[in-house]
């Protein structure tokens, strides 16, 4: 073995790091024994059930494995490649109703948002790329700003899209929204055509309400987790995403115990991380835990 040279190390607490693997965007909580033994190469004195772990996470890889011909690869793939599948993000408008304290978007910048003349744009290209390509697979990810905030056109170019299923073509539509307006009438509305739905959460409501509040500054934390709980009756399948820093990994397992609570660790929702660099401002509204991750 070897170690991965796309992993992030991060201490949380006297007794528990977090490591996030850039490849394969997965992270692990392992004790400083691990990140000791890590450091030396040792692999022989992590515990097999750790080793297990941190090869599925890629965290640890082949030692004869080039992991940059592979990525290379990868990207080459991505850009160049002529399969038989397209994969189209759609941007539905540029606007959103949250300020989060992270976002690189540039509010003060005049708000753009799809229209009919756009979508039809978009549609006479895809049925161009399906006869040239003979596609066998669609994948549309609509995304924002806050794609929900368009929502006429969000569920106008759900139902074109769908409509160009057929037995040679499979169309998936995935929507990533930060929840505030996912509602039980809009869930109901996009569900027949929606396969994923990707909603953000940050940690647990103080922690989330504070790093992801709407324009006045009011939390948006509960009215997530409600519109959730009625989601996840109705899409086959829903993520969660948290976008984490040093300051708020350690709140995950808080976060994931209100989950449980609430009904949500089920089968078709999962969870994912994504990591930020921390700024003064979140390191001030977020301060460290007192809490010790092993309970």
């Amino acid at each position: 073995f070897k170690c991965s040279q796309f992993n992030v190390i991060a201490q949380v607490s006297a007794k528990k790091w977090v490591i996030y693997n850039t490849a394969t965007k997965s992270i692990v909580l392992v004790d400083p024994e691990v990140i000791d033994a890590l450091k030396r190469n040792a692999f022989d004195e992590i515990g097999e059930g750790d080793i297990s772990r941190l090869v599925q996470a890629g965290v640890i890889v082949d030692s004869d494995l080039d992991e940059a011909a592979r990525m290379e690869y990868s990207i080459g793939q991505t850009k160049y490649g002529r399969m038989r599948a397209l994969t189209i993000f759609m941007c539905l408008t540029s606007e959103c109703n949250l300020r989060c304290t992270y976002c690189f978007q540039d509010y003060r910048t005049r708000a753009v948002a799809l229209d009919q003349k756009a979508l039809q744009s978009l549609l006479r290209f895809v049925d161009r790329e399906v006869e040239e390509r003979a596609l066998r697979q669609l994948n549309v990810v609509f995304f924002g700003g806050e794609p929900l905030m368009n929502p006429e056109m969000v569920i106008a170019a759900a139902e074109e899209l769908s409509n160009r299923k057929t037995e040679d073509l499979s169309v998936d539509i995935s929507l990533i929204t930060n929840g505030t307006l996912l509602n039980g009438v809009m869930s109901r509305m996009l569900a027949e055509h929606v396969a994923f739905v990707q909603v953000t959460l940050d940690g647990p409501k103080r922690i989330h309400d504070a790093r992801r509040p709407y324009k006045n500054g009011a939390g948006t934390y509960e009215v997530i987790m409600k519109n959730l709980v009625e989601a996840v009756e109705l899409f086959s399948h829903i993520g969660v995403h948290c976008v984490l820093d040093s300051e708020t990994v350690a709140f995950v397992p808080e976060l994931l115990e209100d989950l449980e609570e609430r009904g949500l660790k089920r089968e078709n929702v999962t969870i994912s991380f994504s990591p930020t660099h921390p700024t003064q401002r979140s390191l001030a509204i977020c301060p460290a835990p007192e809490a010790d991750l092993d309970r």
